[in-house]
């Protein structure tokens, strides 16, 4: 059940040419297999309120093969087992540049570059990302049927739990061209929220763009949030006090938004957080989902980081979960070879 809905407007837009906030993205690691998935994760980059001038990494992984095809595989000769090499990583690179180039053409003023990883897909990806210390982290979502989004694919599912950084699972956009942007941020009075509308509100969106903060209150969370940052938990999901300080989130929240100078509009909702948000994102046909999630060393292998995966993979629409880290270190060190 909806509690309530308040509708606030604002004064001036975000202009992109402010100084953005220290949680904006600069550097973004893009996972590219050629397949439908990965194309559509390219088609909604230009729905992510990107800045202009952005560096990025187009990673195709040459995957490893199985320990029984690798058996197989060493009883070739030597000069068929470097062929075969040669040939995947050929293929990998040629992938990588054929993306790199569309997204040229998309984003003159992105810095572009193609590299290719010899490991499992998965792995690759999240060596690469904590290697070059990506900011973002963006990948397809395969499959269209409700058991293939719950699962998100063995590779996104993996990247997913362990990537170092925030990571946007692309969907196809659905909706007519030239209508505006509908993004949903989801809150939950978490560490992550911070980090989450420092976010949004740091992108360059279009002045059309609409906006919706949305809350749940769910006793289960809170309970779970409880025992791992110390915060009350709220005893029944309708209880007075719970309904308060949602309420109280969604303020500040607001004024938040406001102050970057975007408009929202402000839901709370009833119990099931995955699966609120989810009919939220369908029935007003949002083009992405914002969530956070804790980072290292605050609970997040707990019920709160599985409710985070099933509102990722379980949304109609693109999710990006922006993850909270420790403060980076003050030199990057020498980068790995692309």
């Amino acid at each position: 059940m909806q509690l309530n809905q308040a509708n606030q407007g604002a004064g001036k837009r975000h202009d992109p040419r402010i100084a953005r906030p220290r949680g904006v993205a600069k550097r973004v690691l893009i996972a590219y297999d050629g397949s439908a998935g990965a194309d559509a994760a390219l088609a909604d980059l230009g729905r992510a309120g990107l800045p202009d001038e952005l560096e990025v990494l187009v990673l195709s992984v040459a995957g490893q093969a199985r320990p029984e095809v690798v058996g197989c595989f060493a009883r070739a000769t030597r000069p068929a087992q470097q062929a075969v090499s040669r040939a995947v990583e050929s293929l990998s690179h040629r992938l990588a540049e054929q993306a790199c180039s569309r997204l040229r053409s998309l984003f003159p003023r992105w810095k572009v570059e193609p590299a290719v990883g010899v490991d499992s897909p998965a792995w690759g990806i999240v060596g690469r990302a904590a290697g070059w210390e990506a900011d973002l982290v963006v990948t397809g979502a395969h499959g269209q049927s409700c058991c293939e989004r719950m699962l998100l694919g063995s590779v996104a599912r993996r990247v997913f739990a362990d990537v170092p950084c925030s990571i946007r699972i692309a969907r196809p956009c659905h909706r007519r061209a030239g209508s505006g942007l509908r993004i949903v941020v989801a809150v939950d009075g978490s560490v992550a929220d911070d980090a989450v509308i420092e976010t949004v509100s740091g992108r360059a969106w279009p002045a059309t763009t609409e906006f919706q903060v949305v809350t749940v209150v769910d006793a289960r969370l809170d309970a779970a949030r409880a025992s791992t940052e110390s915060f009350v938990a709220w005893q029944h999901p309708r209880s007075t006090v719970a309904e308060a300080r949602a309420r109280l989130l969604m303020e500040k929240c607001r004024n938040r938004f406001r102050s970057a100078g975007l408009r929202v509009d402000t839901l709370i909702f009833e119990k099931d957080f995955a699966r609120r948000l989810a009919q939220q994102a369908k029935a007003w046909e949002a083009d992405c989902v914002f969530l956070g999630r804790p980072g290292p060393g605050r609970g997040g292998g707990s019920i709160l980081e599985r409710t985070v995966f099933a509102a990722a993979a379980c949304a109609p629409c693109s999710v990006e979960v922006v993850r909270c880290r420790a403060p980076a270190p003050d030199s990057r060190g020498p980068r790995p070879n692309q």
